[in-house]
C-alpha cells in the first residue's frame, strides 16, 4: 500500500499573449511552435502524483485577432502544455477567469475536463479530495482579489471567504490535510500585506495546513505558523512577462505521509522563449525575512504604489527594445491602447484601482 502522496505546487500559468506584447508574447510564438522544455524539469515534474497550478487565462478554440480579445488567452495547444508539464489540477479562481466572456470561462471548464485535467476554485465546489492509501488531502481554491471584467454577480468561480471559511469547520476532521490555493495580494510585490497576513493565520488557526498564494506574478516567502505552512506567492511559472523579478520562480514539493510532511523549494528561472528551466541559486532566506518587515499601512501603499510605477517604466523599455518584433497591425493597436492607458491614468489620478482590496474580508 502506498504510504505517501506526493504533490508540487507552480505559479501562475499564462499561455496567452501578455497585454503589453500582444504579437510578440506567449501565444503568438507557440500557436505555431512547439515548446522545448527542460527535460530535468520535466523528470520532476513527472515524479509527482499531482502538480497544480494557477490557470491565469481561459482557453478557447474562437479567439478574435483584436487587442483585447487576442491578449491573456490562449488555443487548445495550452492543454497540450499543461499535459508535457504533468500539471493535472488548476486553480481556475482568479481575476482573468472571466475575462473573456462567462461562456468563454465555460468552455475553458469543457477543455480541461476533455483533457482529463482537475479543477479547484468553481462557484460552489465541493472539496476536491485526493486519497491514497490510509492519506486524505482536501483540496480547495478562491480568489480574494475583486472581479475586473465581469460585472453581473459571480456564480462563476469561487470569491466567498464565508463560504471557505464553513467549508473548513464542516471538513477539518475529515482529512488529514487541508490545502488552501488563495488568488491575492498586489502585483509584483515580495511580501505580503497586513490583510493576506491575518487572512492566512486564521486559516490555519481553523485546520488548514497549507497556503499557496497566487497573483502577485513575483515570488513571496513561506511563513511557518503555529503547525501550518504559508507560501504568500509562488510567483509565475509560464509567462511572457520580461523583468527579471517576475522570471524568479520555484516548483514547491511537498511530500505528504500520514504523520508529516516535508517540502523542498527547487528554484526556476523563466527563460527567453517564456519556459521554466532549473537554476542553481535563489536565496530563500532572504525572501523570507521580508515577511516579518515591521511596515506601516501607509509605507506599505506607497511601496505598491512605487512597484507598479516601476513595473510601467521597465515595461515601457522592454517595449522599445523590442518594437521591431511586432507585427505592424498588432503595433498600431498596441500603441492605440498605450495612449489610451496613458490619458485613463491623467484622467483618473487619484483614482488609484489597483490598491482596491476586497471590502468583505477587511476588517
Amino acid at each position: 500500500m502506498k504510504n505517501n502522496i506526493r504533490i508540487s505546487f507552480v505559479g501562475d500559468l499564462m499561455f496567452g499573449d501578455h497585454s503589453h506584447f500582444y504579437g510578440i508574447g506567449f501565444r503568438s510564438k507557440y500557436k505555431k511552435e512547439d515548446p522545448v522544455y527542460d527535460q530535468e524539469l520535466i523528470k520532476i515534474l513527472k515524479k509527482n502524483d499531482y502538480v497544480i497550478g494557477n490557470l491565469e487565462n481561459p482557453i478557447s478554440k474562437y479567439i478574435k485577432e483584436t487587442y483585447k480579445s487576442g491578449q491573456l488567452i490562449s488555443e487548445l495547444y495550452a492543454l497540450e502544455h499543461l499535459k508535457l508539464l504533468s500539471i493535472n489540477i488548476v486553480n481556475v479562481a482568479n481575476n482573468h477567469a472571466l475575462q473573456h466572456g462567462v461562456n468563454v470561462y465555460k468552455e475553458t471548464l469543457d477543455h480541461l475536463k476533455s483533457a482529463e485535467i482537475s479543477v479547484i476554485g468553481k462557484y460552489d465546489q465541493d472539496i476536491f479530495k485526493v486519497v491514497e492509501g490510509d492519506i486524505s488531502i482536501g483540496i480547495l481554491g478562491i480568489s480574494l482579489r475583486p472581479e475586473d471584467y465581469y460585472t453581473g454577480e459571480n456564480k462563476f468561480y469561487e470569491s466567498r471567504i464565508s463560504h471557505l471559511e464553513e467549508i473548513i469547520k464542516t471538513n477539518r476532521n475529515s482529512y488529514d490535510y487541508l490545502i488552501v490555493n488563495i488568488h491575492w495580494g498586489h502585483e509584483f510585490m515580495n511580501y505580503p500585506n497586513k490583510d493576506q497576513k491575518e487572512i492566512a493565520r486564521k486559516l490555519i488557526n481553523m485546520g488548514v495546513k497549507i497556503i499557496i498564494g497566487h497573483h502577485p506574478h513575483v515570488l513571496q516567502g513561506l511563513e511557518k505558523y503555529n503547525d501550518g505552512l504559508i507560501f504568500y506567492s509562488l510567483g509565475n511559472f509560464i509567462t511572457d512577462m520580461k523583468r527579471e523579478i517576475q522570471r524568479e520562480s520555484m516548483i514547491l514539493e511537498i511530500n505528504f505521509t500520514k504523520h508529516s510532511i516535508s517540502y523542498n523549494r527547487i528554484p526556476i528561472y523563466i527563460n527567453d522563449d517564456y519556459l521554466p528551466q532549473l537554476t542553481k541559486v535563489y536565496d530563500f532566506d532572504l525572501l523570507d525575512s521580508y515577511i516579518f518587515n515591521n511596515v506601516s499601512e501607509t509605507s506599505y501603499i506607497k511601496s505598491v504604489e512605487e512597484s507598479i510605477k516601476l513595473n510601467r517604466e521597465e515595461v515601457h523599455k522592454i517595449v522599445k527594445r523590442n518594437i521591431t518584433k511586432f507585427p505592424k497591425k498588432k503595433l498600431i493597436q498596441n500603441l492605440t491602447h498605450y495612449f489610451k492607458r496613458v490619458l485613463k491614468r491623467k484622467i483618473n489620478l487619484n483614482k488609484k484601482t489597483y490598491l482596491v482590496y476586497r471590502p468583505d474580508i477587511i476588517k
